[in-house]
Formats: C-alpha cells, structure tokens, sequence
C-alpha cells in the first residue's frame, strides 16, 4: 500500500503482527524507516538509486531493500520497495512518485516551485562564475 504525506510516498507493509513503513522524500533525498511507528532509522540518500535498511523483527534478520526501477525510474520516481525476512521476499510494493505528485495538486505546485527555486539558484550561480571568469 502506497500513501503519501506532505512530499513524501510511503510503502506499508503488514507482517506478523507489525507495521514496517518506509518513508521517502524525493526532493531532499530523506529516507525514514519505521516499525510500529517507531523510527528505527532516518538517512539521506542523494547519490545512489538504491537503499538498504537493516533491522531485527522478532528474532529474524529483517531488511527493506529500496531501488529505482531502471534509468526512467531514477527521474520519474518510480521505485520498488521489498521486505526480506531471513533471506526471503515477504512482500513488495512500488510507487510512482510523479503520478503520487500529480493526483495532489498542493504537493504539484510545491514541487514546481522547489524545482524553480533551484533553476533559478542554479543560473544566479552560473552567472557569478561566468562572469569572475570573464574579467
């Protein structure tokens, strides 16, 4: 199951009596990791299209393994989430973080305008360079 709050899309999953969600926020690269609603761990991922988290549920070696759905999925947002539990695929579930941006209009136009703010950030800079190398 897929939800989203504020920017970020959350994957959800039930297993053996426990709550395992994971949290992410494509605009900062914030990664958090819950179970039963308690933060197990928080991170920020802004190099790699991949993340593993590491946990122990009831015993057994638990991991949630998060990675982009090939090249497109890296700029669309479209990524699988899978839950390991002593070795094995419990669960999986994928979202679509453009399309969960699209259906909230709000979220659509915060997101527009945090890309803006860097375009526009990224030209003031460009210019400053170019014009200390000019002279």
């Amino acid at each position: 199951m897929t939800t989203t709050a504020t920017s970020r899309a959350a994957s959800v999953f039930d297993y053996a009596g426990h709550e395992i969600r994971l949290e992410v926020s494509m605009f900062s690269g914030r990664e958090w990791l819950y179970l039963d609603d308690q933060l197990l761990e928080k991170k920020r991922n802004l190099t790699s299209c991949r993340s593993k988290f590491q946990f122990v549920l009831d015993g057994q070696q638990a991991e949630i393994r998060l990675q982009s759905k090939g090249i497109a999925g890296v700029l669309t947002g479209h990524y699988g989430v899978e839950l390991y539990v002593s070795g094995k695929l419990m669960d999986s579930d994928e979202f679509d973080y453009s399309q969960l941006m699209m259906k909230d209009p709000k979220k659509l136009k915060g997101g527009l305008s945090f890309i803006a703010l860097f375009m526009a950030s990224g030209f003031v800079f460009g210019m400053a360079v170019a014009m200390l190398f000019k002279h």
